[in-house]
């Protein structure tokens, strides 16, 4: 129902029971897979939300919708099975003749032969093909090798959820994390980080990273803020002695284990921060460390290209 709803023009999604939590309609099944198609459509929200002309894509069966949208250069094909039985269909996709598409939340592909994608739908099932209609830019060999994996979080193992890193809380349910495709610096993603009470924020916790004693990393990462999402107290001006209380500023924090520390504070624009540590000579000579990243300053920041590279 929802992806049919999407076809078909709709860009908003409500899901309601009448009563929570335990009372009816109560269906864990029902409310998870909610939570999940609602990942799915927000990872689609710049092609949803697209002015572009997209490539025109028919399909050959009556009991499968289709519809397309086209963002950045990028083509999503969205397509759902209306009966309750599997089929085997096929798309017809105008000005675009071979290469492969993508399988999004599935991670496999499929070939586009002729401007034609071959797949199967079970029943009443959906799936989203995503095509680069324009070539792939050429990625420059660098010399130095970013040691952080999945840098861009373009990774999407799980819709929203970045998939190199561990989260730690921070005191806070309100404290969340996720992967954003309104925001970015590269590829089609950024992380998104919340918030809400300053000094509860939650920690994200890079994979482990090699280094050796007396060696100098340098770690760099990009940011943005937005001023007008933070969150101000409004019964200060009622309170004379709150009134003249210094708002914390929407600082961010990054961690290189136990051997640096380096704080800024994000703005409207799109930035890089940029910092170096050196592993002290009197310690293992190569061990795993982790690079970590808080926002103890309350507000609503996007990160991305997250870098760690030692220096030769």
């Amino acid at each position: 129902m929802t992806w049919q709803s999407i076809i078909n023009g709709a860009t908003g999604i409500q899901y309601f029971v009448r009563q929570g939590l335990n009372y009816f309609p109560k269906s864990a099944a029902t409310w998870s897979e909610c939570g999940r198609i609602a990942m799915e459509v927000a990872e689609l929200t710049p092609w949803l939300l697209s002015d572009e002309e997209p490539l025109q894509v028919v399909s050959n069966s009556k009991n499968v919708l289709v519809s397309s949208r086209l963002h950045n250069g990028q083509l999503i094909i969205m397509a759902v099975n209306r009966i309750n039985e599997p089929v085997s269909t096929s798309f017809r996709v105008t000005g675009f003749s071979n290469g492969k598409a993508r399988v999004l939340f599935e991670n496999r592909f499929v070939s586009v032969k002729g401007g034609i994608i071959t797949d199967q739908l079970g029943p009443f099932g959906s799936q989203v093909y995503l095509v680069n209609i324009k070539p792939e830019k050429t990625v420059s060999e660098v010399s130095n090798t970013n040691l952080i994996k999945d840098s861009g979080f373009e990774d999407l193992s799980a819709p929203g959820i970045p998939s190199a890193c561990y989260a730690r809380p921070g005191g806070d349910r309100g404290a969340t994390y996720f992967i954003d495709t309104r925001e970015y610096v590269e590829g089609n993603h950024s992380l998104r980080i919340i918030t809400p009470v300053e000094d509860k924020s939650l920690a994200i916790r890079f994979f482990p990273l090699s280094v050796r004693a007396g060696a100098s990393y340098t770690i760099s990462i990009w940011a943005k803020s937005d001023p007008e999402q933070r969150f101000f107290d409004v019964t200060k001006q009622k309170n004379t002695r709150l009134y003249e209380k210094k708002e914390m500023p929407q600082y961010v924090e990054v961690l290189f284990g136990e051997f640096g520390r380096a704080r800024f504070v994000p703005d409207s624009r799109w930035r890089q921060y940029v910092t170096f540590v050196t592993i002290p000579n009197d310690t293992l000579a190569r061990f795993k460390t982790n690079l970590i990243l808080k926002m103890p300053g309350q507000g609503v920041a996007w990160f991305d290209v997250v870098k760690v590279t030692e220096d030769k």
